[in-house]
């Protein structure tokens, strides 16, 4: 377990699920499995906080940021493509 590059000795991982037990399921109860997962999805969104501006992304949220390096197309875009049957990938 203990070699570089093992996908099943990761630190950051250990330590976030540490933090999801200690702070969320050790301090419940949940009437279901469906229950459970559902909190669980609202914990991982408030523990990678999506709201606030980072630096390193010119001050834009992640998701700004992401949109940046792949715009989706636009409806007039899409429209056009379906019509003449070529896409961008298709002149790769």
């Amino acid at each position: 377990m203990g070699r570089v590059g093992n996908p099943y000795d990761n630190a950051k991982m250990r330590s976030f699920m540490k933090t999801l037990k200690q702070e969320e399921i050790y301090t419940r109860r949940y009437r279901d499995r469906i229950d459970l997962e559902a909190c669980i999805g609202e914990v991982i969104e408030r523990y990678y906080n999506r709201r606030p501006l980072h630096s390193a992304l010119g001050y834009r949220t992640p998701e700004q940021f992401e949109y940046s390096l792949h715009p989706l197309p636009s409806a007039q875009e899409a429209i056009s493509e379906r019509q003449t049957g070529t896409s961008d990938a298709d002149s790769l």
